[in-house]
């Protein structure tokens, strides 16, 4: 069927047309069996998990600076009202 779509003789529609039914089918399996609605949630749950793994540890950095920029405003504000100004803003 792929050689079909990619040599031009088949319709890429009338493909998705064909597998459409398919899909709703395993949709309402997923919905209604509660074993099959299982084994969907866990193998989400698998890959979910092997992309915690992989995610590069540049989101954890951000968050990381992110706090640390508001511990300096808050240390920033507190030597502001020790010395007696009032904070901008």
């Amino acid at each position: 069927m792929l050689a079909g779509i990619r040599g031009g003789w088949v319709d890429p529609a009338r493909v998705e047309h064909f597998r459409k039914p398919a899909r709703e089918l395993a949709y309402l399996a997923r919905k209604c069996d509660p074993k099959v609605m299982r084994a969907e949630k866990e193998g989400w749950k698998a890959i979910h998990k092997v992309r915690l793994q992989r995610r590069p540890a540049t989101a954890s950095l951000v968050r990381l600076k992110r706090a640390e920029a508001g511990n300096q405003e808050r240390y920033a504000l507190g030597c502001r009202l020790q010395s007696g100004s009032r904070p901008v803003g």
